[in-house]
């Protein structure tokens, strides 16, 4: 980085290294079998993936598979049928009722809370089949009723004696409609 910005260049590297291209790059290519298939920003290419390849190539994510029942002004919801569950995800496209789709989860942007949302989006239940301390961060394993397991990432805002959440600990996850990507399945 310190060559590059004395000699004022544009440098093309080229790694496996996700982390490594997220933390130097301006702007990253993301390719898959030899054809660039999502060109932008670190934190572009992260939060908003074109497909189920980049989601899953940049970073953790969680998988949703579904359908649109129905446009929404907020978004779209989508039916979940394998953890029968509903979400409302925002989303630009028209897209019309009954498509088959992709919804991306990042384990960060969920949320554990007691109680469901008035509406009764965007939330299902789970049991934690695993946990990790890491320091700074919790990360758990969650199976859902359908058998899927998803990843959360909690960070540990305060100092803990024991971790907040255990084996076998059944849990009530959230997320907000702005914090999954709808991909085309």
């Amino acid at each position: 980085m310190n060559i590059q910005e004395k000699v004022g260049t544009t440098f093309i590297m080229v790694t496996h290294d996700q982390e490594e291209a997220m933390t130097v790059s301006s702007r990253m290519a993301v390719m898959d079998s030899g054809t660039i298939v999502q060109v932008g920003t670190p934190l572009g290419v992260y939060e908003y993936p074109v497909n189920r390849y980049v989601a899953e190539f940049i970073g953790a994510v969680n998988i949703l598979e579904g359908r649109v029942v129905e446009r929404r002004a907020e978004g779209l919801l989508i039916h979940a049928p394998r953890e029968g569950i509903d979400l409302l995800i925002e989303h630009s496209q028209l897209l019309p009722d009954g498509t088959p789709v992709n919804v991306a989860l990042r384990p960060e942007k969920l949320l554990v809370t007691e109680q469901p949302p008035a509406d009764g989006l965007n939330f299902v239940r789970g049991v934690v089949s695993e946990f990790a301390y890491l320091g700074d961060i919790s990360i758990y394993h969650v199976r859902l009723p359908g058998g899927q397991e998803v990843r959360v990432q909690l960070t540990n805002r305060k100092r803990l004696t024991e971790s907040p959440l255990t084996w076998d600990q059944e849990v009530c996850l959230t997320w907000l409609p702005g914090s999954g990507v709808v991909l085309p399945a």
